[in-house]
């Protein structure tokens, strides 16, 4: 196997700081298609192997990410012997960062009190973080602060500086830690070549780009010299979508039962391209005919949810289906194959009353929830059944996990009364909020905070229409096939997050890869 220059002297430093006790972080960063995963694959199994590690931890920030690692590691043929003493998790569970609701206004953050079993363990272990440029800076310094208390602890991040910063913060703070002339850093920069070597190719350049030079000019030798016509199209906009010859190649994958993205800065942008493919897929100009989901419609989640698979056995009409839970993920997408609707209640606060009060306390909490109990509880539910999307890069084929084609039984709020659904808990919410402002007392609103989410959001999935969303909603995913608006994303008036916006739309694609100028 051979390995570049960068290659070797990166798995020369990683053994070498295996083997020291000194210093307890490795960043090993790179650009898209360096070869950082490949690297991980390479010097985790010579690690395993030579038994200089017991056992290997590899995380990422989300379930998104991390599934993307573990195809990758589980279908290598390296780790056939290995993949027992590999541990697969997210950082929040390794570090045991749990989901705590704020008694004070019901906001759900990431806690971790204690310092983590799993780190207690670590002994001859190893720690890898994947798309470290995704942690937040609450969890950055926390992990710093579990990590410092355990000396035996270990860990290699990986990750691209170019990349856009998690959202709402200016910068991605695990980069700014690295200390000056710091001996176990490395930054890959030499390409790997691969059959998407044309997308590698257009990263450096959107990468690299000055924005004083034209893009499109700097892009035209890739697509005339592309070494396949599909992996690399160059598009110019035009005012009439429809005619284009962007449009009529996106619609030719959407018909082939392929899931294609477009990226873009602007929500208004994603809701524009939203509406024509719609239009052009239910043979409509009505934006009012297509406000609900339609059967044959791309949804992609914009939360994690838990859904039920049916059974593909026939059931009897007077029997209850068996049915299991599934989940899905931030950006994985289905296609709606049957639209059912519902009056319902989603919660009955009468049941939430304390039937014998004792204190103060108690009885204002009743008050509470009679109060909240004359709101309008009752709302327009769509019951979708609905097939995963394979071809989305988003759910690769992970040995570890049963993928089935089956239908999935979705829950969302209609899209008719999403804003009363809105607006009601955030009523709700105000009630909760100054109800701990003049009380403080915890157990009253941890009772309420759980029927909050556990009654009114967990069991309705927050979609978005699965054809077009922004670039920083796409951060952490992969798709089969992207179109980037590069014009709408060069409308972001910051200049250097413009070009870390475009750099991020470009790596999202794992095989074609078009750009609108």
């Amino acid at each position: 196997m051979q390995l570049n220059s960068k290659q070797l002297i990166s798995l020369e430093k990683i053994k070498k700081f295996v083997g020291q006790n000194n210093e307890q972080y490795f960043y090993l960063l790179g650009y898209a298609g360096t070869g950082k995963t490949f690297m991980t694959n390479i010097f985790v199994n010579e690690l395993i192997t030579s038994n200089v590690i017991s056992h290997v931890y590899i995380c990422a920030p989300t379930h998104t990410a991390l599934n993307v690692l573990e195809c990758y590691f589980k279908s290598n043929e390296l780790n056939k012997n290995n993949k027992e003493k590999m541990t697969f998790m997210t950082i929040h569970k390794l570090f045991g960062f749990i989901p705590l609701i704020s008694n004070k206004d019901g906001k759900q953050k990431f806690i971790s009190k204690n310092q983590p079993k799993m780190l207690k363990k670590i002994k001859n272990k190893l720690i890898i973080i994947d798309e470290c440029s995704m942690i937040s800076k609450d969890i950055v310094v926390s992990i710093d602060k579990y990590v410092r208390s355990c000396p035996e602890a270990k860990i290699i991040f990986l990750g691209d500086s170019a990349q856009l910063p998690p959202v709402k913060e200016p910068l991605s703070v695990i980069f700014s830690q690295i200390p000056e002339k710091y001996e176990f850093h490395i930054i890959m920069d030499e390409m790997m070549r691969t059959k998407s070597d044309d997308i590698k190719t257009v990263a450096t350049i959107v990468r690299t780009w000055n924005r004083r030079d034209n893009l499109g000019k700097l892009l035209v030798p890739v697509y005339k010299n592309a070494t396949n016509p599909k992996t690399f199209k160059l598009y110019y906009k035009s005012d009439d979508h429809v005619k284009s010859s962007w449009f009529k190649s996106y619609m030719r994958k959407i018909k082939a039962g392929k899931s294609p993205i477009i990226l873009t800065w602007k929500n208004s942008t994603s809701d524009m391209y939203n509406n024509i493919i719609r239009q052009h897929i239910h043979k409509t100009q009505k934006l009012d005919e297509l406000n609900n989901f339609k059967v044959g419609d791309y949804a992609m989640f914009t939360k994690y949810y838990c859904a039920k698979l049916l059974p593909t056995e026939e059931k009897k009409d007077d029997e209850e289906p068996d049915v299991a839970n599934t989940y899905f993920y931030t950006a994985n997408m289905i296609k709606i194959n049957s639209v059912a609707n519902k009056n319902k209640q989603i919660h009955d606060w009468g049941t939430a009353l304390m039937v014998e009060p004792q204190t103060g306390i108690d009885f204002a909490y009743n008050k509470l929830i009679k109060k909240i109990s004359k709101m309008n509880m009752t709302f327009k539910i769509d019951v979708f059944q609905a097939q995963r999307l394979e071809n989305s890069s988003n759910y690769a084929v992970n040995p570890s996990e049963k993928i089935t084609s089956g239908s999935y039984i979705v829950q969302t709020i209609s899209r008719d009364d999403l804003e009363e659904y809105q607006n009601v808990l955030s009523v709700v919410r105000k009630h909760f909020e100054f109800f701990f402002t003049e009380h403080k007392s915890n157990s009253h609103n941890e009772r309420l905070w759980k029927i909050y989410h556990t009654k009114l959001i967990k069991p309705y999935a927050e979609l978005s229409f699965g054809y077009s969303i922004t670039t920083h909603k796409s951060q952490g995913s992969t798709f089969d096939a992207v179109m980037v608006d590069g014009q709408d994303i060069c409308d972001n008036p910051n200049g250097s997050e413009a070009i870390k916006a475009l750099y991020t739309a470009t790596t999202r694609a794992s095989n074609e890869l078009a750009f609108l100028i």
